[in-house]
Order: C-alpha cells, then sequence, then structure tokens
C-alpha cells in the first residue's frame, strides 16, 4: 500500500526539474489511527483522474506501464483488512497528498505478528 504510494509519487516527479521531484512522507499518531500522508511535487491530476482515481483499471500510465489496480486493490486492503481509509486528500498543480490512516491497535498487533 505505502510502496504504492510511493511509486507513484515517484511516477508524478518524471520530467519535472529536479526540486519538483520530492517526496514527503509523514507518520504520526491521531487519537486511535496510525496517520500516513505521501506527498508530492508533481503537476496534480485532472478532475476526471480524480473522480475515477479509485476506479479498477484506471490509469493515466503509458500502455505497459500500468495495469490501474494499484489504487483500486490498495484500497480494497487498507479498508476490508485493516478497518482504515485512504483517501486523496489534495491535488493541484503543485501536487498532490494522500492520506493512509490504520487504527493503531490494528498496526500494533499487524507489526507483533
Amino acid at each position: 500500500m505505502l510502496a504504492n504510494l510511493v511509486n507513484n509519487a515517484v511516477d508524478a516527479g518524471q520530467g519535472l526539474p529536479v526540486e519538483r521531484r520530492r517526496i514527503r512522507i509523514d507518520a504520526l499518531r491521531e487519537l486511535d489511527d496510525v496517520v500516513i500522508r505521501v506527498s508530492d511535487c508533481g503537476a496534480g491530476m485532472s478532475g476526471e483522474t480524480r473522480a475515477r482515481l479509485f476506479e479498477a483499471f484506471y490509469t493515466t500510465k503509458p500502455p505497459g506501464l500500468g495495469t490501474g489496480l494499484g489504487l483500486a486493490i490498495a484500497r480494497d486492503i487498507v479498508c476490508g483488512e485493516f478497518g482504515g481509509s485512504l483517501e486523496l486528500a489534495a491535488s493541484d498543480g503543485h501536487g498532490t497528498t494522500f492520506v493512509l490512516r490504520l487504527p493503531a491497535a490494528v498496526a500494533a498487533r499487524r507489526a507483533a505478528a
């Protein structure tokens, strides 16, 4: 899940000046949740992309470079297996931020296993 978000952030920086290829990952605990924010400095997403973001087989990548399953599967796992959420927090001409939220108790149990 996290690897998918980071890989997408790397892809968002392709072809941009080096100062726009930064990826920021923040992790913190908010009440009973572990919250991870993944941000890039890419060009952002169109309205159509934002609307279809978690739709299976939807991709903006060239043929052969993306299946359109990464975010759909990641969200299903986060929500279904962990009881968390995966959301688009922001996307504009200065970058995109995703927020991954997991219940802290589930995260602790998975780490101990």
